[in-house]
């Protein structure tokens, strides 16, 4: 189940439960976030909160990254569990985010919601924008002043 209308579940059921096996390219990641040969394993549950809907979403699996230090090739693990209401779009615009606004995924049309998007969503959010691979490479000094990109690599090899 890729996609799910959100109507008809819940004229039966007070809450919707979906576990999903996803492939990294079922789920259309950027490539940067390369594939560990590992399929995420997600749990998705919808229940009606008012006139919009609140999904909370586990998710476990592995990522590939490249550190953004040393530029080598690391496994992330994945362990995600994230609540976050489903509400359809706004209808104005606002300059200014509250702290509600953070934990919202918009709704394009409640009928064909795709499960998908909402997954890659929230492994992409997860991702850090500075990747390290590893607490000793983040200690690793850089040179500060007066190098050359010769003195550069020839830095990096020794730290290898």
């Amino acid at each position: 189940m890729r996609s799910v209308n959100l109507k008809k579940a819940f004229e039966k059921s007070k809450t919707l439960n979906v576990n999903l096996k996803l492939r990294h390219d079922e789920l259309d990641l950027p490539k940067d976030i390369m594939d560990a040969g590992e399929e995420f394993t997600v749990r998705i549950s919808i229940s009606k909160k008012g006139p919009f809907y609140q999904a909370t979403i586990l998710l476990k699996g592995k990522v590939l990254l490249e550190c953004s230090r040393c530029l080598k090739i690391f496994a992330k693990e994945l362990n995600l569990k994230e609540t976050l209401d489903l509400k359809p779009y706004p209808k104005t615009y606002r300059e200014n985010l509250s702290s509600e606004d953070l934990c919202v995924s918009f709704i394009e049309d409640e009928e064909n919601f795709d499960l998908l998007n909402l997954v890659r969503e929230q492994i992409i959010l997860s991702i850090p924008n500075r990747r390290i691979c590893s607490i000793e490479c983040c200690e690793t000094p850089l040179p500060t002043e007066g190098f050359s990109l010769k003195q550069l690599l020839e830095f990096y090899e020794k730290t290898d």
